[in-house]
């Protein structure tokens, strides 16, 4: 007996798989045509990570026919009319499937905020996975990368949610390894409209190799880098309070940032407690004197503009004042 599982229960069982260090590989079933209740109730009961769902109380799993739907009190049956969709097994327990992760991807475009669904694509592609619990994280392979993951939404046309799933691609990248890095890139590459600062998006944990020198010195063949531009040779560091609060780890931090400086990269460091970075890295950015420079203080020029406590001077008055100044300049002289 195999079940195919859907929407959010289909993510809990891919975030169970990888946080065992399981890669989700793809099977050559499709999506199975009958299901029996006593045998789809067994599965569910065995696999005790899946949570049922707040309003219905159910799992959702998925079907290819309508005549494949049953009554259960346990589960709610979706029909899938593409046959085309091909299924990934997962590890334990045997017999549950979840979707391709494309259609997974915008089954969840559906039902999800449209900044939830990025940091899920960020999730997918990057090399992390919350718990099922929503708990913490774990460091994990990767399910996916962007490139893939947007092949398989394209091929998905007249599917409901198909379009709010390719939006919100644009604004996923890969590689990222936690979700407070996947956080830090969303709020400062997101349009403004949408609550970021509009700066082009980094290459996430990026490598780099340093020279004989600095390795000898370091004791590391390579670096990687949080957050990197490399056309503007800038990095941006997330220190989480954890890891970089104690005085030895600040210093080696001190030591790696004076080595990217030896290869011209301008490091940033980012932690809760620092919200004066991205001022000056949105002026590295920009060029002096230009729309998008003067874009950045547009925050405090909209607190110098007068409220309807403070009196504002007419429009009509102007042309008044300059008769006034010219006729001055005319009897002065």
């Amino acid at each position: 007996m195999a079940i195919c599982l859907s929407h959010i229960s289909a993510l809990q069982a891919l975030r169970e798989t990888r946080s065992k260090g399981c890669r989700p590989k793809e099977a050559r079933k499709r999506i199975p045509k009958s299901t029996s209740i006593r045998e789809v109730e067994a599965l569910i009961t065995k696999a005790g990570f899946l949570r049922p769902l707040p309003p219905e109380g159910k799992v959702p799993i998925l079907v290819s026919s309508q005549s494949s739907r049953s009554k259960s009190t346990k589960t709610v049956t979706h029909v899938c009319a593409n046959n085309a969709v091909a299924t990934i097994a997962l590890a334990k327990p045997r017999g549950i499937f979840i979707p391709n992760l494309g259609f997974l991807f915008v089954q969840l475009a559906q039902c999800a905020p449209f900044l939830t669904l990025i940091e899920i694509g960020y999730e997918l592609c990057g090399s992390y996975t919350i718990l099922p619990d929503e708990s913490t994280f774990i460091q994990c392979e990767p399910a996916a990368n962007r490139n893939h993951l947007a092949k398989e939404t394209r091929a998905l046309r007249g599917m409901r949610g198909r379009e709010i799933a390719m939006r919100a691609l644009q604004f996923v990248a890969d590689n990222s390894a936690s979700p407070m890095e996947t956080k830090l890139t969303m709020f400062l590459c997101l349009k403004r409209t949408m609550g970021g600062y509009g700066l082009p998006f980094p290459k996430l944990n990026f490598p780099i190799e340093p020279t004989s020198a600095a390795r000898k010195a370091a004791h590391k063949q390579r670096y990687v880098l949080d957050l990197y531009w490399p056309k503007r040779k800038i990095d941006v560091e997330y220190d989480s309070d954890r890891e970089h609060s104690d005085a030895s780890r600040a210093l080696r931090d001190v030591h790696r940032r004076n080595i990217f400086l030896s290869y011209g990269v301008k490091t940033f460091g980012r932690n809760s407690n620092n919200g004066n970075a991205r001022a000056t890295l949105q002026c590295s950015f920009f060029r002096p004197h230009s729309k998008d420079h003067r874009n950045i203080n547009r925050g405090k020029i909209a607190e110098n503009k007068p409220t309807l406590d403070q009196p504002k001077t007419d429009a009509s008055l102007r042309p008044i004042e300059k008769r006034n100044k010219t006729e001055r300049k005319g009897n002065s002289t």
